[in-house]
């Protein structure tokens, strides 16, 4: 029964991951340019996590059919050598859609407990936040082995990425003073909306890029990302600087 369903199901759930992934981007914008920790601020941050959330499991479900059973899903007209190839390939992306819902899911974590953790700290919640930071920088080292293994430079692109983002937050995690932890708030959000950015420009590009989406595929995954960096880097020294001055 449910290998008959699955392909209603996957269409249904790319369906609402495109809807949260477009409520992300639309409710990134009042967080950023409202008062700092005003209602406003607080509301909309909320629903930028919720819908982040959204992505990040919808996400994951489309890797786990990548992964289990991708012809299902994706179904090719191809000779059964080719299937046999193509399978594998998709498999090896969906391990990579695996770790970038995962990076969507661990900075909404990390942007929550940045603020939380401070207001009510606990070593349940030191524990699972200290998790979610490895678990990060561990896809990441195996995204990185496995793209070595398949000579992708995107899979060893991101599995570096997954490296440096939980590195820069295990530095941060744990910190008190006011400073750090909303760097580390900023950080997280604004990492979330790089993930969700990327994964946009990559669809677009897929639909309407044609021969320049083949040809330059690698750079429709990396510009955003480096534009996010660039982004939360300016941020935080924006926090930096104001903190300085008292």
């Amino acid at each position: 029964m449910l290998p008959s369903l699955l392909p209603s199901l996957y269409s249904l759930n790319l369906l609402l991951h495109v809807v949260f992934g477009l409520g992300c981007i639309a409710a990134v914008v009042t967080p950023l340019l409202s008062r700092k920790g005003g209602r406003l601020h607080r509301r909309a941050g909320w629903v930028f996590v919720a819908a982040l959330t959204g992505t990040a499991l919808t996400g994951s479900f489309i890797a786990l059919t990548w992964i289990v059973a991708p012809l299902a899903v994706k179904p090719f007209d191809a000779p059964p050598e080719r299937l046999q190839q193509i399978a594998a390939t998709l498999r090896t992306l969906g391990w990579f859609f695996a770790l970038v819902a995962w990076m969507a899911f661990g900075a909404a974590w990390s942007g929550v407990s940045a603020l939380r953790s401070a207001k009510r700290p606990s070593p349940w919640w030191a524990r699972v936040d200290l998790g979610v930071i490895l678990a990060t920088m561990t896809g990441g080292a195996a995204l990185l082995a496995l793209g070595a293994r398949a000579s992708s430079a995107l899979l060893v692109a991101f599995g570096l990425i997954g490296l440096v983002t939980g590195a820069l937050d295990l530095r941060r995690v744990g910190r008190t003073d006011r400073a750090s932890r909303l760097i580390r708030h900023l950080e997280s959000m604004l990492g979330g909306f790089t993930v969700v950015i990327t994964a946009f420009a990559v669809l677009v590009g897929r639909r309407y890029g044609g021969e320049l989406f083949q040809v330059a595929q690698l750079w429709y995954w990396l510009v955003p990302v480096g534009f996010g960096m660039l982004l939360s880097e300016l941020w935080k020294r924006r926090v930096q600087r104001r903190y300085a001055r008292g």
